[in-house]
C-alpha cells in the first residue's frame, strides 16, 4: 500500500499500535489524523475499534473513511458527518 501511495505522488502517515519498528517512518494517531483527508483502516486491531468519529473529524480535513476490514461501526461514522467506503461490499461510499 504505501509503495502505491508513493507512485500516485500522495502524501501519507502510518500509524500502527502494535508496531514500534518498520521499514516506513511511524506516526502517532494524531499526526496521522491531523489535516489528513482520509482514514485508511488496513489492520484489524481492536483499538481501532474504539476511535470517537466525532473527535477524529475535529483534526482531519476532509471526512472519508475506507474500512478494509469490515471492523467499525459504520453507522456511528456517518453519523459523525464522514463518506464510508468498505472493501469488498460491493456499494458505493455511504453518506
Amino acid at each position: 500500500m504505501v509503495d502505491l501511495l508513493k507512485t500516485e505522488g500522495l502524501r501519507y502517515a502510518i500509524y500502527d499500535p502494535h508496531v514500534k519498528k518498520g521499514p516506513h517512518e511511524l506516526s502517532s494517531i494524531e499526526e496521522c489524523l491531523h489535516d489528513a483527508d482520509l482514514v485508511l483502516v488496513l489492520t484489524a486491531h481492536d483499538e481501532f475499534k474504539y476511535l470517537n468519529p466525532r473527535q477524529v473529524l475535529r483534526q482531519m480535513r476532509t471526512a472519508l473513511l475506507f474500512d478494509t476490514h469490515n471492523l467499525l461501526d459504520h453507522e456511528d461514522w456517518v453519523r459523525a458527518g464522514f463518506r464510508v467506503a468498505v472493501l469488498g461490499t460491493g456499494s458505493d461510499i455511504r453518506e
